[in-house]
């Protein structure tokens, strides 16, 4: 009897709950389709603003992306290439104490 009592108030809260979210799915998609479109402006405005002189002072897109290039290409290719050589010069050298090994066993 307890759970005939409990049924009808779980299925109208559950009625409820589905009606406020058909009714406030609209609004949230018109919500979500205004904040975008205003921060599609606002960040074209902030470009405008802040990035645009900051490019003309370095010299244009062309001299700011040149010198984004060269930096990066002088810190990961530098390093790169010299701890492959370090790599390869252990390697050689862990190689050449298991021959030394082999060979001084093999000759006892």
């Amino acid at each position: 009897m307890a759970e005939s009592a409990a049924e009808p108030g779980s299925k109208r809260s559950g009625l409820a709950r589905t009606m406020a979210k058909k009714a406030l799915a609209p609004l949230l998609a018109s919500l979500a389709s205004a904040l975008s479109g205003y921060l599609a402006r606002k960040a074209s405005v902030l470009a405008q603003e802040k990035l645009v002189p900051k490019l003309r002072e370095k010299g244009g897109a062309k001299a700011v992306a040149q010198e984004a290039v060269t930096a990066v290409a002088e810190k990961v290719g530098g390093d790169e290439e010299s701890s492959r050589d370090a790599e390869r010069r252990n390697r050689e050298r862990r190689r050449n104490q298991r021959r030394q090994a082999l060979e001084q066993s093999g000759s006892s």
